[in-house]
């Protein structure tokens, strides 16, 4: 019991670091954009008045740069192999357009390897579908939409929109307590409950069948 009051509490600090790291991140996207705009009046406005030239690779720079932030938070948020194979196929397109003036033929080549590799694995490994007979641990949040693309099954809108919110339905209308371990048998999967946090479901184990 002690192990397990340990793990969870641990997996708490963890999620809140994570929560609280994603945060400081959007906040940097938010100045970073405000910035980037600003870049942007500042050029149109000086190509009118003559005064400097258009210098569009760095607002190329910035965005992409924007883009791979988005995707590092989107990572963070959903858990899962294919949102990190997105941040490194974007950070791999933001040296091909922003470094390629100075790539040589060999860094071209390694640039489409790199490329070809990252949706290979995306194909033949099944990022964008969960692994049969296998345990994956989910945020509460992970949206309903989601998890029904990942295991081919439907769940009813009625329970909630994330998965989170339809394993408590589920367990309140069967009069189970919101506990860990407790478990929700739906078409496809079985929803176990990992950890609780506040009364509330804060991450499930799903297994598929």
């Amino acid at each position: 019991m002690l192990k397990q009051n340990l793990r969870k509490k641990v997996s708490s600090v963890a999620s809140i670091i994570e929560i609280t790291l994603s945060i400081l991140i959007l906040l940097i996207i938010i100045v970073t954009g405000i910035e980037l705009f600003m870049k942007l009046f500042a050029m149109i406005s000086g190509l009118f008045l003559g005064k400097n030239s258009w210098n569009y690779r760095v607002l190329f720079d910035i965005a992409i740069e924007l883009i791979i932030a988005i995707e590092f938070v989107k990572m963070l948020s959903k858990h899962s192999m294919g949102s990190a194979i997105e941040v490194l196929v974007f950070v791999i397109a933001k040296r091909v357009i922003i470094d390629g003036s100075n790539a040589t033929a060999l860094d071209v080549i390694l640039f489409v390897l790199a490329f070809g590799i990252l949706f290979a694995v995306r194909k033949y490994l099944h990022m964008d579908n969960a692994p049969m007979g296998e345990a994956m641990v989910y945020s509460a949040k992970t949206s309903v939409t989601e998890i029904c693309k990942l295991y081919k099954t439907t769940i009813p809108a009625e329970l909630g929109q994330t998965i989170g919110q339809a394993v408590e339905s589920c367990l309140t209308a069967s009069g189970r307590a919101v506990a860990a371990g407790e478990q929700v048998a739906f078409k496809g999967f079985v929803a176990k409950v990992e950890t609780v946090q506040d009364n509330a479901v804060e991450s499930i184990e799903i297994i598929s069948k």
